[in-house]
């Protein structure tokens, strides 16, 4: 991850990344090699460190043409409820991207998707803004915020595996939460200088 340089006198926010990637890295299996989906990788360097581990790589993004090039790595710009490959993987990653799709039907489609694509056993990594719904924990209008049962009914065919939850409390401080506290995050427009997600749900769904 690239630490952004600022001025002296400059202030930091560091958005949600910060706890993400590192989720991602400690569920995931690094003592063999994988095949591996990112969903909506975007212009993170997620999907390129993970084929420099030596994991064989795909990404998959409606938005833009990854990058960043590696033998391990081929990517694919379109939509991921679309989305069809010769092969299924053994993890499928989507980190801070679903809370965009603001269609249920279509979120719907893409995580059944993501389902088909999984090998028996295979697991989905996967991280969204997790809180209230009337508690304003987000200043992008066009971003969701999912209820923790609401979200978890979206992913009912999977096993539930592990769940953490990260609320950030200044712009330098993210701390470790529960479900019961992160619906009770505090809003954004309180803090100065904060922008985007304020409390996030990390999780791992297994393929039955």
């Amino acid at each position: 991850m690239t630490i952004p340089v600022k001025k002296r006198g400059e202030v930091f926010s560091f958005n949600e990344r910060i706890v993400e990637s590192k989720f991602v890295h400690r569920y995931l299996d690094f003592s063999k090699n994988h095949l591996i989906l990112e969903v909506g990788p975007g212009k993170s360097w997620l999907l390129f460190e993970l084929a420099t581990f030596g994991h064989k790589v795909v990404g998959v993004d409606l938005d833009y043409e990854y990058p960043f090039k590696h033998h391990n790595l081929k990517s694919y710009k379109m939509d991921a409820e679309d989305f069809k490959y010769k092969d299924k993987f053994d993890y499928i990653i989507s980190i801070s991207v679903l809370e965009h799709i603001n269609d249920n039907k279509k979120l719907q489609n893409i995580i059944d998707n993501i389902y088909y694509h999984l090998k028996p056993k295979g697991m989905f990594i996967v991280t969204v803004p997790i809180g209230r719904k009337e508690r304003r924990i987000t200043t992008v209008s066009h971003i969701d915020v999912f209820e923790y049962d609401e979200w978890i009914s979206y992913c009912k065919e999977f096993k539930l595996v592990y769940e953490e939850f990260y609320i950030r409390k200044s712009n330098t401080l993210w701390e470790k939460s529960n479900k019961n506290s992160i619906i009770e995050s505090p809003l954004l427009s309180k803090v100065k200088y904060m922008s985007g997600v304020n409390s996030v749900g990390c999780f791992c769904f297994q393929k039955q």
